[in-house]
């Protein structure tokens, strides 16, 4: 299998969680690979990522299957990757969340549910062109898509992604983002998604 952020208005179900994030350095000094203890996907990236519990009070998506909350413990992990050139005043984006559900919510995240919830998390930007893809393995893994962009009050372009991926443990979900000119932050978006793999 090759997700700016919601407050969490809209709650639905929540397992006990116990995160810590690591970013381990992969090949010679320049790949990493971004992995999760309790996560059932990694992905290599050439830019070690800011790694961030995320707990009930934060601002993160908006999961709607995360309920009954425990205050006092986090509810997921975020690792984050944000770029910016001065010059071309171009600017990308992207954002890993993991989450661990129980296997019997696994099982309620169907096609409409997945695609519900990835057109919450992108209301905010007002997608133009929006674009939703499903897709179900052999296995029963589950791949849920939005892509489109957004037009800011300067007339600036910014292409947006997102995805949320079932696991055997829980869920992955992606928010990537990037200035719609730019080749060179398309090309490291695109490489990180394309190596996101089973653990």
């Amino acid at each position: 299998m090759t997700i700016r952020f919601l407050s969490l208005s809209a709650l639905a179900f929540l397992v006990s969680l116990t995160f810590g994030a690591t970013a381990s350095k992969a090949d010679n000094n320049t790949v990493y690979r971004y992995t999760h203890p309790t996560c059932d996907y990694n992905y290599h990236t050439r830019t070690s990522p800011s790694i961030e519990e995320l707990w009930y009070n934060m601002s993160v998506p908006p999961i709607p299957f995360l309920t009954f909350p425990r205050i006092n413990l986090p509810i997921g992990v975020k690792a984050e990757i944000n770029k910016a050139e001065l010059s071309s005043l171009n600017e990308m984006h992207f954002a890993s969340y993991c989450f661990t559900l129980d296997p019997s919510v696994l099982k309620t995240l169907s096609k409409l549910k997945m695609l519900a919830i990835l057109k919450e998390m992108f209301k905010k930007y007002e997608l133009q062109d929006q674009q939703l893809q499903f897709s179900e393995g052999s296995s029963g893994l589950r791949w849920a898509s939005i892509t489109g962009y957004s037009i800011s009050d300067d007339r600036n372009v910014t292409y947006h992604s997102g995805h949320l991926l079932t696991g055997v443990k829980g869920i992955f979900a992606i928010d990537a983002s990037h200035s719609a000119g730019s080749k060179k932050f398309q090309k490291i978006i695109e490489d990180i998604k394309s190596s996101i793999k089973l653990n």
